[in-house]
């Protein structure tokens, strides 16, 4: 949660091949419905990490989504320098 942005951000974790994520991200906005913070003026976001997917998204009913699967993991922890 961005106080200053009024951005909000849900994450998933599953730890499975084969996720199906536009039915995680649906999952996650039912969930974000109960959420009262700054209901009708906040900008969410949704991420999902997971063993792999069925498919990537970028995109879910008007809301932003990022996709990493354990790939995408090793990639950034390989290419980031300490």
């Amino acid at each position: 949660m961005n106080e200053k942005s009024k951005e909000l951000l849900a994450i998933e974790c599953k730890w499975k091949d084969y996720v199906e994520p536009k039915k995680v991200c649906r999952s996650l906005l039912e969930r974000l419905g109960h959420i009262q913070w700054y209901k009708d003026q906040r900008k969410e976001y949704l991420c999902i990490f997971s063993k792999s997917f069925k498919e990537k998204i970028t995109e879910f009913n008007d809301h932003r989504v990022f996709c990493y699967d354990l790939k995408d993991i090793e990639k950034i922890l390989t290419t980031r320098k300490v």
